[in-house]
């Protein structure tokens, strides 16, 4: 475990840069804002901390007005004199554009400390290396299990139950606390609990995205909300049995799925119902630290059954078994290839 107070992601020189981002998208011309709006794009999807400070920029943001400042009061109590400026303004934007210099130095420095849940009451990071799993008693009771090569940050306050997904997968058992609501999000959106048990997956392919599963009961997800489009967020409850996919821009259909299955990992074990071979060797590849090449020939087998997700060269062997395949170690890593014929005498 590894104290957040210096590893967290989103430091001083994050929040700034999403303060700053977040007032050109608003200053921004209409002939210049399509290339502003690209070159935050790019920003955003550079790092997983940049969404993540800038969610909690917009979020405060929109606490800024004459009815709300009371609230946002405490975020910003190291600069007391904008926030006496705020009180008299009757538009959060006018305000915001009067006082940006003062905010990006100011609420930055608040910024970052609502980030670290404003005098949290527990706070850590957990990490797993390659092909390996590790179980969370969390101080709330919940339990939570994290997957191969995952990274999370944990943020308790009095007030909300916030995990940060870096990358990887997670499945967690949320204790109730109907005062503290539990929220896993990552540079994608966010999944909160309105029951007790589901995963979340942020995947890294051609373009990352999150997958959350519900196990039991309900979980709201919803995606990046950007404050230039302030009414684009899309937010799905999704039941029992169900799945979705997160990216920035949106939420994907609900899917009916076989929750058990995908989430079988959890016992360290990985199940296929008729996969093909390819899917299955991509699983088994982000348990192994060797790369696994599949030849083409090959990659449409079929495959059912239970599998160890803890040894991956059982899994291979087992599945040589059962397939016309051969697997074999060469310099480039493992290979998993046709099985050659032999010839009759």
């Amino acid at each position: 475990m590894t104290s957040l107070h210096q590893s967290y992601s989103t430091d001083t020189a994050i929040v700034e840069q999403a303060i700053q981002w977040h007032m050109q998208l608003h200053d921004a011309a209409a002939d210049e804002f399509a290339a502003v709006q690209s070159a935050f794009e790019t920003w955003l999807a550079s790092n997983a901390a940049h969404a993540i400070a800038y969610q909690r920029v917009q979020s405060m943001w929109q606490q800024f007005n004459v009815e709300t400042i009371a609230e946002a009061k405490p975020l910003i109590e190291s600069n007391l004199a904008a926030t006496e400026f705020l009180k008299k303004k009757k538009s959060a934007r006018k305000a915001a554009k009067s006082i940006a210099a003062m905010l990006v130095v100011g609420l930055s420095a608040a910024l970052v400390y609502h980030t670290q849940q404003i005098k949290p009451t527990w706070v850590a990071q957990y990490q797993t290396p390659i092909g390996q799993q590790k179980t969370i008693d969390l101080p709330d009771h919940s339990k939570l299990v994290i997957n191969t090569d995952t990274v999370v940050n944990i943020l308790y306050s009095a007030h909300q139950r916030e995990i940060v997904l870096e990358h990887g997968e997670l499945f967690i058992q949320v204790a109730k606390d109907t005062g503290r609501p539990l929220v896993v999000s990552t540079a994608d959106g966010t999944a909160q609990a309105l029951g007790t048990q589901f995963s979340v997956y942020r995947k890294n392919e051609q373009r990352t995205k999150t997958q959350v599963a519900v196990l039991e009961s309900q979980v709201k997800a919803c995606n990046l909300q950007r404050w230039y489009q302030l009414n684009s967020a899309h937010c799905v409850v999704v039941s029992a049995g169900e799945s979705i996919e997160i990216t920035p821009q949106n939420v994907s259909p609900k899917q009916s799925v076989d929750v058990s299955q995908m989430n079988a990992w959890v016992s360290g074990k990985l199940l296929f119902d008729n996969a093909p071979l390819i899917s299955v060797i991509q699983q088994l590849q982000r348990y192994s630290p060797i790369p696994i090449t599949l030849i083409p020939q090959v990659a449409q087998l079929r495959v059912s059954g239970v599998f160890p997700a803890d040894n991956v060269n059982r899994s291979l062997e087992l599945l040589a078994n059962r397939l016309p395949i051969q697997v074999t170690q060469e310099a480039q890593g493992i290979v998993v290839h046709p099985r050659k014929l032999t010839r009759k005498q």
